[in-house]
């Protein structure tokens, strides 16, 4: 839960908290003026400024950015406008066509020696690499902006990479390390009297701390930012230091004061109307209600953080289908900034074209001739561009139907039957058991919701999902199975992508009605190989074979993953299969021994 209450908090120094009326309208004014340079700076801090509230608007203002650019033909200012579209397609959760216009933007302004500017580019690929978790990567690219920023002595941006290799330091749990980054952040902030910059540092310092357990140091921190941000009246960042100061003192067994804190962290959030801190804060605070034995007030918290979990996943959800809409909207202005070189060339062609008009009446019939050629071509390529548009307007909408059909069939049937037995849990009155039930239950709802984002997840998230999963079921059981994963040794787990939860209804499926309560040495085998350009994917149980149970929902959870399984091997290309294969397996006497229940799907590498 920490890493998710700070995730945001770490980069939000990306936008400026400038972005009010008079700022934006003073904005337009200059960028609809006649001053070109000022124009570019113009709409380039606008989409900025859009980039977390309208992506659309925000895209818009960039592309106009790199027109005028091109058009005044000045590289430094297309270097500034392809970094600032880069930075766009980063908020759009984009991340290929955010790293290809940030090194369209290095190249530029490594060729104009701008030291700055390279500084800019290398800083938003280290925020890129840090939001894919690549930690390695991330602090490589900020070490690489901190040693640019000092020698232009650019000490705004020296304090935010200061702050931001401790953010990741901090995640590599190099605690020590990313303090003495943090305290240099805090220093210079402090000199510049930056109170939302000394704020936040404040806050990284309590973190740190805690995760050293030092608590009095954590302690001491929390107290310095929430002074300073109830100053700023920053409702969003309050409920966030709350519900951090509400988590240490939570591990202090201070479960009173956790509690007030908690309360805090809701009333923040509400008046902040952030649907994640929002989420956030009902987590912690249900948990705590449930350390105090307040089970009925707990559980009513439980039920509106599940809410607002479906609100944010609804949201999420329609930013999904509008990035599908937006592709072939945005296609042409895409390629009229990768073709830049290519424009160029066709305008020196055109001018040749006109003067050898203009010196050489005798070519007046064949210039003419080749206008009229060209524009038939055009009129064939416009027609081809409008049968194309169409068919990948028939395309996005078919794949809007299926990201909203599997996402509202899947997740929430494992999440609410997990709600079901957790609320039985508590209601049993068994207060230890209800306590470890509901952080196993937040850590698989926050990992359920993450995976969810994804057409594809890679193999090795799919498992660690899966172990979370088994984990929080056996809670629930009388007896221990044992879960093993066999991996074929030539699959590569990282490089591997699969639908997100198309193993996990099987696994469930064994739990529920393979009867593994009452076997000794229980087991459920997963086993992954690859046969020829496919995985076979195969789940198998000891339990009491499936003539014990004939359930109308498994009919329908079957028939639903076959469905899924036919059109994940549609989009892959792969030759139609059997769907779900289920082998009941006997001992010599021909009594019942488990079952295996086996599919393939075709291979999707990841990168």
């Amino acid at each position: 839960m920490k890493h998710c209450l700070f995730l945001v908090s770490c980069f939000l120094f990306l936008v400026s908290n400038g972005q009010d009326k008079r700022t934006v309208d003073s904005l337009y004014t200059v960028s609809n003026g006649t001053n070109d340079t000022s124009k570019v700076n113009a709409l380039n801090e606008l989409s900025l400024l859009f980039c977390e509230t309208d992506n659309q608007k925000a895209l818009e203002l960039a592309i106009r950015s790199c027109d005028v650019s091109k058009k005044i033909k000045d590289e430094k200012f297309l270097a500034f406008a392809l970094n600032r579209l880069g930075s766009v397609y980063d908020y759009k959760n984009m991340p290929d066509s955010a790293y290809f216009f940030y090194n369209e933007a290095l190249k530029r302004f490594e060729k104009l020696k701008n030291i700055s500017g390279v500084a800019a580019v290398y800083q938003n690929i280290g925020v890129l690499y840090f939001i894919q978790e690549d930690f390695d990567q991330a602090l490589n690219y900020y070490k690489k902006a901190l040693e640019l920023r000092i020698q232009t002595k650019e000490e705004k941006y020296i304090s935010k990479l200061y702050n931001n290799i401790g953010v990741v330091l901090r995640r590599q749990k190099k605690y020590n390390e990313a303090i003495d980054y943090y305290e240099a952040a805090l220093e210079m902030k402090l000199q510049r009297n930056d109170k939302l910059g000394v704020a936040a540092s404040y806050q990284n310092l309590a973190m740190a701390y805690e995760y050293k357990n030092d608590v009095p140091k954590a302690e001491e921190y929390f107290n310095k930012a929430i002074a300073l941000y109830t100053e700023l009246n920053d409702y969003a960042d309050l409920s966030s230091v709350y519900s951090g100061f509400a988590d240490l003192k939570t591990y202090m067994k201070d479960y009173k004061k956790a509690g007030e804190y908690a309360e805090l962290a809701i009333e923040y959030a509400t008046k902040s109307e952030l649907p994640d801190r929002m989420f956030s804060a009902y987590e912690i605070s249900w948990t705590i209600d449930t350390l105090n034995n307040n089970y009925p007030v707990a559980l009513r918290k439980l039920y509106a953080a599940r809410a607002i979990r479906n609100k944010i996943f609804r949201n999420e959800k329609m930013k999904d289908v509008e990035k599908l809409k937006m592709i072939y909207e945005t296609d042409k202005k895409d390629n009229e900034i990768l073709l830049l070189n290519i424009e160029n060339e066709t305008k020196n062609r055109q001018r040749i074209y006109l003067v050898i008009i203009i010196v050489s009446v005798t070519l007046l019939f064949l210039t003419a001739l080749f206008f009229y050629q060209r524009t038939r071509n055009a009129n064939l390529l416009l027609s081809r561009q409008k049968k194309e548009i169409e068919d990948k307007t028939v395309q996005l909408q078919l794949q809007a139907e299926e990201i909203a059909k599997h996402r509202s069939q899947m997740n929430p049937h494992f999440i609410f039957n997990a709600l079901n037995s957790l609320q039985g849990l508590i209601l049993n009155n068994e207060p230890e058991i209800s306590i470890t039930h509901l952080n196993s239950l937040s850590k698989l709802m926050r990992q359920t919701l993450n995976n969810s984002e994804s057409e594809w997840i890679s193999l090795s998230s799919e498992i660690d999902y899966l172990n979370n999963y088994i984990d929080f079921e056996l809670q629930r059981f009388d007896s221990k199975f044992d879960f093993i994963v066999k991996l074929d040794s030539e699959v590569d787990p990282e490089n591997t992508g699969i639908a997100p939860m198309l193993i996990q209804p099987l696994i469930e499926n064994c739990l529920k009605h393979a009867g593994l309560n009452s076997r000794e040495n229980a087991k459920i085998k997963l086993e992954i190989k690859k046969t020829g350009n496919k995985l076979r994917i195969s789940v198998e149980d000891n339990g009491f074979g499936r003539k014990s149970t004939n359930s109308d929902h498994q009919s329908r959870a079957t028939g639903i993953l076959n469905k899924r399984i036919a059109e994940v091997n549609k989009k892959l290309g792969t030759e139609s299969s059997a769907g779900l294969k289920f082998v009941d397996l006997k001992d010599n006497q021909g009594n019942p021994v488990g079952t295996r229940c086996e599919f393939e799907i075709g291979i999707f590498e990841l990168f």
